[in-house]
């Protein structure tokens, strides 16, 4: 894990990385046709993190639902919204459940975002 990087990128993207700050950047760049400097790319720790939900069962997320009773629920580690159900997860165990952490891949991903599509 001492491979992989969080890079942060304007408060709205984080990004997991096998590769240093300077190449993370020309990736970005190249990649979403944009121009950052180095600077535009905060350090942040694999402890840090976000909410995550692909490793939910649905026996999981109903037994969830039906505790919460409510239409919005947040209590920090679990949150209920539109009827899905999302728990407050490190960046390390996103890295770790697809493996990143373990592969080859030297590409860097969008592992959080705010800018949805």
């Amino acid at each position: 894990m001492d491979n992989v990087k969080i890079y942060n990128v304007d408060d709205s993207e984080w990004i997991a990385s096998k590769l240093n700050k300077k190449e993370t950047i020309e990736w970005y760049n190249e990649e979403f046709s944009e121009y950052r400097e180095d600077e535009a790319l905060e350090d942040e720790s694999l402890y840090d993190g976000m909410w995550f939900n692909k490793h939910l069962t649905d026996r999981e997320c109903d037994i969830i639902k039906w505790f919460t009773n409510d239409d919005y629920y947040n209590d920090g580690k679990f949150m209920v919204e539109d009827d899905e159900v999302w728990e407050f997860v490190t960046y390390k165990f996103v890295i770790e459940y697809f493996g990143y952490d373990k592969n080859d891949d030297t590409e860097p991903f969008i592992i959080a975002t705010e800018n949805f599509i």
